[in-house]
């Protein structure tokens, strides 16, 4: 029982439902996921005419423990992998359907490349490139 002059009982109530009710989300992704062995831009001349030029496609390499692969991306995603700043050598992570791209890291093998620097050296992924994730929330 509830004695308060300044909260109510059905609002206590609603209170304590919300905190007992849990949800959670599962979610299957398919994502490609591994260290960057090749970055290439590929540019075509801009379709308007002038001077400029247009990126039309990016070709990268990324490896796991079970293998490599390349692959052809959209110009848009240039732009994220830019944002993230990822160069050869870094772990990361691009969703297939929605073309998320986070940078996880960098690879352990670079990790002896400099005396100090301020990355986070994570391993290679193992499995696949091309995996099903389930992500829950």
């Amino acid at each position: 029982e509830v004695f308060s002059s300044e909260v109510k009982k059905t609002e206590v109530l609603m209170e304590h439902f919300r905190r007992a009710i849990g949800l959670r989300i599962r979610e299957s992704k398919e994502v490609y996921e591994g260290e960057v062995t090749e970055l290439t831009v590929e540019e075509t001349e801009d379709p308007l005419g002038g001077y400029g030029r247009t990126v039309s496609h990016v070709v990268i390499g990324l490896k796991s423990t079970k293998g490599t692969k390349t692959l052809r991306l959209d110009p848009t995603i240039h732009d994220s992998l830019t944002k993230e700043g990822v160069s050869i050598g870094d772990v990361i992570y691009i969703e297939a359907n929605s073309g998320a791209v986070k940078r996880v890291g960098r690879s352990d093998s670079y990790a002896t490349e400099f005396d100090l620097e301020a990355e986070e050296y994570v391993p290679i992924p193992k499995g696949d490139v091309h995996k099903k994730k389930e992500v829950v929330q």
